[in-house]
């Protein structure tokens, strides 16, 4: 499935779950640690992706990790997504970039909005 110009990567069922995962396990790490005064909760993912994927099981879109970690409540404190694909990075910019608390890298450069 393709978005302008950009075509999203099909996933299988266990992606699909380990994304499902990604948003019961962050707010039950953000939530453990809310009264915790100081610490700073991240959130970090080495291969964020797109922001979506198509399933292989329905042909539907999927939200990707950024998406689901962004729903996480309560939130981090930051989140640091990194793809060494630059289209992928390039597609979350203008979905994510303009948040103060999102940091998008990819491997020809680091970018901070």
């Amino acid at each position: 499935m393709t978005q302008g110009s950009f075509e999203f990567e099909e996933i299988g069922v266990w992606s699909e779950l380990k994304l499902e995962i990604v948003g019961k396990y962050g707010s039950a790490y953000t939530n453990a640690f809310r009264n915790s005064g100081r610490l700073k909760k991240y959130y970090i993912d080495r291969f964020s992706g797109a922001g979506a994927h198509v399933s292989k099981k329905t042909g539907t879109i999927v939200e990707g990790s950024p998406a689901r970690a962004l729903k996480v409540s309560p939130p981090f404190d930051g989140y640091h997504f990194i793809d060494l694909d630059q289209e992928k990075t390039d597609h979350l910019l203008p979905i994510y970039g303009s948040r103060r608390d999102v940091h998008i890298y990819n491997a020809v450069a680091v970018r901070r909005v």
